[in-house]
């Protein structure tokens, strides 16, 4: 078995991988035995061609690199998939499009040891066109809005336990299989959406802890322009018959029921451009969800109320740095 392995889903991004690739591989130089694995979902057989002729043969045969293809187009089926082929004992998904921080894996290896009882363990991600103080730190168990560093101050701190958050992060496979992984969007092969606060939430809701660790970090290669960013590739209906927000919305209702799940309408309502959904689309996320929904409402050890109120008002306020004194005072007094 190796320390780690690290998943990327590879989806009309080949360019955009093999950087990822190499990235994870020069952080394994830090003393990881680790592999990368990738499995394909790509849209067009192509661009599995071009990810193979990439690949050095060295890598496939070292067992450093594993590619896999998968022939229908779903973000959290390719993880799956590439979760069943891998060795590590503990596991990391990032996007196909990211920089590993310098030590940032072998940060996040020590603090899933540190910490009994851990669920997931996540490291800063920032976009690459932002400065590192912009990086998100956090999510709202409420809103599930990013909670950025320069939003309560930036220090390189100890760990500290957060509700949860998303890519990336790293976990133990048992973990994964113990709170049922994607669970619904990846048993309906949704295309995008609530598979980055689905696994940390169930996670918390069964027991387990959630840790930052703002040492580490990932940087986000793009968006590059200033307009909201949506990765077109994975909102696409292309694999799956249902409407682009069905993996949000699914999410909300297995996490907190009826009633999340309409609050999460609303929120979505207003934040993405796409039709209006009406009762037939809230009957059909219930029905997708909820074999889910009672699978977790017998297996959780705490609510999503419960977890709302332990995080939600003090995500910030407990993190704010003190104001720094001014030592030139105290000397120009002497």
């Amino acid at each position: 078995m190796k320390d780690i392995s690290v998943i990327i889903s590879c989806r009309n991004e080949v360019v955009g991988t093999i950087i990822t690739m190499r990235s994870a591989l020069e952080e394994f130089k830090s003393g990881i035995d680790g592999e990368v694995v990738i499995c394909d979902n790509s849209d067009d057989i192509n661009y599995w061609a071009v990810l193979k002729n990439m690949v050095a043969t060295e890598y496939k045969k070292d067992g450093v690199v594993k590619l896999i293809r998968q022939s229908h187009p779903c973000i959290f089926t390719a993880r799956e998939k590439a979760i069943s082929e891998s060795k590590g004992e503990y596991l990391m998904i990032v996007d196909s499009h990211c920089i590993f921080g310098r030590n940032s894996i072998i940060r996040m290896i020590g603090s899933a040891k540190r910490h009994k009882g851990c669920g997931f363990i996540y490291g800063l991600m920032n976009f690459s066109k932002h400065h590192e103080i912009e990086a998100y730190c956090d999510r709202n168990a409420d809103t599930f809005e990013g909670v950025k560093c320069s939003q309560y101050g930036y220090k390189l701190s100890d760990d500290y336990e957060i509700p949860f958050r998303g890519m990336p992060f790293l976990f133990n496979r048992k973990v994964f299989n113990a709170i049922d992984g994607y669970g619904s969007l990846s048993r309906h092969r949704l295309s995008w959406g609530g598979g980055d606060f689905v696994l940390g939430l169930k996670s918390a809701m069964m027991g387990y802890t959630n840790w930052m660790n703002p040492k580490a970090m990932v940087i986000h290669l793009g968006p590059f322009k200033d307009s909201k960013y949506f990765p077109i590739s994975y909102i696409r209906e292309e694999g799956s018959t249902y409407p682009p927000r069905y993996g949000m919305l699914i999410t909300a209702y297995v996490i907190g029921g009826l009633p999340l799940l309409r609050k999460r309408v609303k929120q979505l309502s207003d934040r993405l451009p796409f039709e209006k959904l009406d009762n037939r689309d809230l009957e059909k996320v219930m029905e997708l969800g909820g074999k889910e929904f009672r699978w977790l409402l017998e297996n959780r050890k705490f609510s999503y109320k419960e977890i709302v109120e332990r995080f939600n008002g003090k995500q910030i306020i407990e993190r704010k740095l003190p104001k720094k004194q001014d030592k030139r005072k105290d000397i120009l007094k002497k």
